[in-house]
């Protein structure tokens, strides 16, 4: 799904959730740190890569401070980089989600336990 304004992105997160966002930094009515910003509070977690004419160092270290998974410039990349950082991107996003799901997991049993334990260990009344 291609849409080339920022405005319209932003309408198409609001009801979709997309396997992974490719990003230009010069979209009509929103740029740069701004329209990343906007982005990643929509995406609810689905990994972005910036792809962006900008090849300013400040700009990738903030970008990737706001929650980007990657920040390619528009030159100096093939498709085969580009493949591999979609992939990359693609495959951290299942990681973070498994270490998600194995933190609530852990966070449930031990929550079991201790109302086990509780109850176990409660003096009974004469």
């Amino acid at each position: 799904v291609v849409r080339t304004t920022a405005a319209a992105a932003e309408d198409y997160l609001k009801y979709n959730k997309p396997s992974i966002i490719l990003l230009d930094l010069t979209l009509p009515n929103g740029e740069g740190l701004d329209l990343i910003r906007r982005i990643v509070s929509l995406a609810d977690h689905t990994p972005i890569i910036v792809v962006t004419a900008d090849s300013t160092e400040e700009t990738a270290l903030e970008a990737v401070e706001a929650g980007v998974d990657d920040y390619l410039i528009k030159c100096c990349f093939t498709n085969n980089e580009l493949v591999k950082a979609i992939r990359q991107a693609l495959k951290r996003k299942v990681y973070k989600d498994r270490i998600t799901h194995l933190a609530e997991d852990t966070s449930k049993a031990s929550n079991l336990v201790e109302k086990i334990l509780a109850t176990r260990f409660v003096p009974k009344k004469p």
